[in-house]
């Protein structure tokens, strides 16, 4: 009876198992809760299906189990089969004894096991195949691509380097535009160059239309976008409620009228006067407008009254500042001409060094330009390089040259992040274009090429590009860098590169005494116009104010001296006796607002002390701070060599016979 409910519980079709014949011997109460449970789930069971196989009926579905085919002749015999197949079922199967077990262990230890044959690997072409017939293979395959692309029509992407670069040209940025149309994410614009159709508006038919081309774009400089001819200076009162687009030009237009209006001054108020070159009248308050203007933009904070309310509310943050861009606009426009608050550029050169990572490549050169501009040597000045250090290669050659110089100036060549750049200048040397090389200054010469190869490899390529140096003073400096510090290299130079740098030496000794005599010629000239600016000033004998006031009190302590006298390139403020000079350190010789000797300076010394000279230095903070001419008398005569001082000088003549 129990056999017969479990026959009856199974569907038809479903595959006998050993769960059947467990139950046959289980307990009614499990019998009936396996009869439950079936049940239950005779309508939620899926039957599960394979896919098509190759050889099997066209359907794209089977069932998991095949149906059999059969005839009526052997329907009896399968009732016989079952009928007997449950009755040895229902029978409990007899246990084997422990000698039975041992046997059959034994039995299937002795018999030999069959061994499974070896896979033998798929043969792979692009593998398997030799090098040559790999390639061949490859050709053929690339060959049958073609010809199915063409059938679809495909259009492939256009390669700027091949013989039809597209719509991208041949340019240098083809490249950067190639993979900015194709590999930034975005789909590209749609070109209706090719379009035949134009709207119409005076109803004609569409077809009759002859098509127009769309008229090329024109490159405008940056002056002439940047420079409006109907510009008129703003009021400071009202440069407190500029946007951002508003100040940017203003800026940008009064940095022009400042450097228009320094190239027509007369000779002694301009640059080569020795400090900060000067501003129109009226400019200075102006150009503190503008950069207080500047740095509440670029910190967020704005003075701008909302809509509804008053002019003397106070100042509050806006959602948003300024971009970086701008804000590198503004330090570009304050370096160039030198002026405006100096806590406006503080603000302004740390909010572009905190976000340096956002920059672009050449907007790191107008960093690194405007500070050396400024003098301004900040801490944080080596994220620049940092940043650039796998993008030296990227900048154009000019805009690379001007870097190398920035970054000397600002004496960042002992950084970690230099050696980047000393390594790409090194080997640009060879494919430079000389007008480059001649921008090069002397003072990166020194700084970043310090290796006696690197030195080496540029005296060479200067002598091979003599035609283009007309400005001798850098080569100057550069040759006499190389004798003194670089011994061993200058005597291993090559005849031509030396006779080179005599020819240079000598043509800029022609040159400065020839100049000399233009500039006796026009005393006159300059004594009937005189300076509104530093009138007891004369450029002509002093380098510095400093420089004159030295020679003030020297001269009242008795102490027999000598201005500007050429050293080789160099020009010595003062020069004593027995190879001593005073060297009159202005503010330029030092950082903004710092007690750091520039890199020029510190170079300068250097060569000098290596010439032989004893050298005494007289900082221009330390000499206004002194009150009268006494107390100068007394820092001069602690700080002057002692062979020269006056008690010394005494000594030396009464021992003398």
């Amino acid at each position: 009876m129990l056999a017969k409910v479990l026959t009856a519980c199974r569907w038809p079709g479903h595959p006998r198992t050993g769960l059947d014949v467990a139950v046959r011997f289980a307990s009614a109460k499990q019998v009936a809760r396996r009869k439950k449970e079936r049940l239950q789930q005779r309508f939620a069971k899926v039957r599960e299906f394979r896919r098509k196989q190759e050889g099997d009926f066209p359907v794209s579905l089977r069932p998991v189990r095949i149906p059999e085919v059969r005839d009526l002749e052997t329907l009896e015999e399968t009732e016989e089969t079952e009928e007997s197949e449950k009755v040895s079922l229902a029978k409990a199967p007899a246990p084997k004894s422990t000698e039975a077990l041992e046997n059959a262990k034994v039995k299937a230890m002795k018999e030999p096991k069959a061994m499974l044959p070896t896979k033998v690997p798929n043969f792979n072409l692009e593998r398997d195949l030799p090098e040559e017939d790999g390639a061949s293979l490859q050709a053929y395959q690339a060959r049958g691509l073609a010809k199915r692309l063409a059938e679809r029509n495909y259009k492939y992407i256009p390669n700027p380097y091949s013989d039809r670069p597209g719509s991208l040209g041949t340019d240098a940025q083809a490249e950067a535009k190639y993979y900015t149309r194709y590999f930034d994410g975005t789909s590209p614009k749609v070109d209706h160059t090719h379009r035949t159709v134009m709207p119409t508006m005076d109803g004609a038919p569409e077809d009759l239309v002859e098509p127009k081309a769309r008229p090329k774009r024109k490159r405008i400089s940056a002056k002439r976008f940047w420079i409006q001819a109907d510009h008129v200076t703003p009021d400071p009162q009202l440069v407190a409620f500029m946007s951002t687009r508003e100040l940017k030009f203003a800026m940008m237009n009064e940095a022009h009228l400042v450097r228009k209006w320094r190239s027509g001054q007369a000779k002694g108020q301009g640059p080569g006067v020795g400090h900060a070159p000067g501003l129109p009248v009226g400019a200075s308050e102006l150009w503190m407008a503008l950069g207080y203007r500047a740095a509440e933009l670029a910190c967020g904070r704005s003075v701008r009254p909302l809509p509804g309310e008053s002019e003397g509310v106070e100042g509050r943050a806006p959602v948003v500042r300024c971009s970086l861009q701008s804000t590198l606009r503004f330090l570009q426009a304050m370096a160039s001409v030198q002026a405006g608050p100096h806590s406006a550029v503080l603000v302004l050169v740390n909010r572009v060094l905190e976000n340096v990572r956002d920059l672009k490549p050449h907007q790191g050169f107008y960093i690194l330009q405007a500070m050396s501009r400024l003098r301004l040597k900040h801490p944080k000045a080596g994220r620049v390089m940092q940043h650039l250090s796998l993008a030296w290669r990227s900048l154009a050659e000019k805009n690379f040259v001007k870097s190398a110089n920035a970054v000397a100036k600002l004496d960042l060549s002992k950084e970690l992040w230099a050696k980047p750049l000393k390594m790409t200048l090194a080997t640009w040397l060879a494919v430079m274009a000389p007008k480059n090389l001649m921008r090069l200054k002397a003072i990166a010469v020194m700084e970043l090429l310090d290796d006696e190869d690197a030195m080496r490899s540029y005296l060479q390529r200067c002598e091979r590009d003599r035609s283009h140096f007309w400005y001798s003073r850098h080569l100057q400096m550069v040759e006499l860098h190389v004798h003194l510090l670089y011994p061993k290299l200058w005597e291993s130079l090559e005849d031509e590169v030396r006779l080179f740098l005599q020819e240079v030496r000598h043509a800029a000794h022609d040159s400065t005494i020839s100049r000399d005599d233009d500039e006796d010629d026009e005393d006159d000239e300059d004594n009937e116009a005189p300076l509104a600016k530093r009138p007891n000033f004369d450029r002509k004998k002093f380098n510095s104010e400093l420089h004159q006031d030295l020679s003030r009190i020297l001269g009242s302590m008795s102490i027999p001296h000598q201005n500007k006298i050429a050293a080789g390139p160099m020009v010595l403020d003062i020069h004593l006796q027995d190879m001593c000079i005073v060297e009159a350190s202005a503010a330029w010789s030092y950082y903004l607002r710092s007690s750091h000797l520039t890199a020029l300076a510190r170079r300068r010394q250097e060569m000098l002390k290596a010439m032989g000279f004893d050298m005494a230095v007289i900082p221009y903070f330390h000499w206004e701070q002194l009150k009268d001419d006494d107390a100068k008398r007394e820092f001069l005569l602690e700080n002057l060599p002692q062979q020269v001082r006056p008690a010394s000088r005494a000594a030396a003549a009464a021992t003398a016979p």
